[in-house]
């Protein structure tokens, strides 16, 4: 469908035949997934190993390889990996965060140095993370991401020239509803760094106004309907079943609450880190763009640069790193 629709001229309406439309819609149905492109399409489903192991422990991150491209460059391949990267490192961020909740159940002086020492470890897996993140560079030019990937992905959201996705031959299936949700492929769209935000208690951030849509919920809550329906359920459950991590912290021992400090500021330099990489991989090349087009005398042809979703994309990561720095504990609470 995605690349039906993105080899479409920009001036032509975008109308889904039915042979597409009507298979993907259901099988859509069937996963309880929006019929269009991932973050787990081009990311959590995506990889593959270079040389079969038969070995049961995450695989090693320079043993992966992409199954499916747009481009068939090498260029895509690596953005794609880096996030795959995370999401197999971070499966050692999971296990502390289990592990640390089964401590607060029994809650005595030796689960709280436990849980003191988790924390540290949480922090060094995130640093990892932030350190994978910045790797995409070494293999993934910037401004051939921002032109010839980019675009294949992209969702109605982020349409150029702000077209609607018309799904033909619905008037013939009256119980397959027309589809609302179809942002592109995101990070955000990462249950691992969601259930990060739940765990440390930095979930009830408000992202800004420019983050908010009609129906009320923000962009992070929004993109849970693009998970796989696991990872939903996952994030339901812990928001519904707390373990107040930053509530036993508040007020506690002075180690634990270093500790806590020292995960938060993990995340909040991954975030900076996000930052970093949108600045390089898709503002820079936009405003680079946006120029060379005002140059031409073509100023004002082209929309305001969003993000998926439709959103203000420096000003929600910056709300949002800067509400995770805020969650620092300090010395007086």
């Amino acid at each position: 469908m995605h690349m039906y629709i993105h080899t479409l001229p920009l001036d032509t309406e975008i109308r889904i035949p039915p042979s597409i439309s009507i298979p993907l819609l259901e099988v859509s149905f069937n996963l309880q997934l929006p019929p269009v492109a991932t973050y787990s399409d081009t990311t959590l489903y995506n990889w593959a190993l270079i040389s079969p192991t038969d070995e049961v422990t995450p695989p090693a991150l320079d043993n992966l390889r992409s199954q499916d491209l747009f481009t068939d460059t090498n260029d895509e391949q690596e953005f794609y990996l880096a996030s795959s990267r995370i999401e197999i490192r971070g499966v050692e961020a999971l296990e502390l965060m289990r592990v640390t909740m089964d401590e607060m159940f029994v809650g005595d002086d030796l689960a709280v140095r436990r849980i003191t020492g988790y924390l540290h470890q949480l922090a060094s897996v995130v640093d990892e993370l932030t350190c994978i993140l910045l790797d995409v560079r070494k293999g993934c030019d910037p401004e051939f991401f921002y032109h010839n990937i980019r675009p294949w992905f992209r969702g109605e959201d982020s349409d150029p020239m702000g077209r609607r996705w018309v799904f033909e031959g619905l008037d013939e299936r009256p119980e397959i509803e027309p589809p609302t949700n179809l942002s592109g492929s995101s990070a955000a769209q990462s249950a691992l760094i969601h259930a990060l935000d739940i765990f440390l208690g930095l979930d009830n951030c408000k992202e800004g106004q420019d983050a908010v849509h009609d129906d009320g919920k923000t962009l992070l809550r929004r993109m849970q309907i693009y998970m796989p329906r696991h990872h939903r359920n996952f994030l339901r459950h812990l928001t519904a079943n707390p373990r107040p991590v930053r509530n036993l912290v508040i007020g506690g021992d002075p180690k634990l609450v270093d500790a806590y400090n020292d995960a938060v500021r993990a995340i909040k330099q991954f975030r900076d880190a996000h930052i970093r990489i949108v600045a390089l991989y898709i503002i820079g090349p936009a405003s680079r763009e946006r120029k060379e087009a005002e140059e031409a005398g073509l100023e004002g042809q082209r929309p305001p640069l969003k993000g998926t979703g439709g959103t203000d994309l420096v000003q929600f990561l910056r709300g949002v790193r800067d509400k995770t720095a805020d969650a620092v504990v300090g010395e007086s609470e």
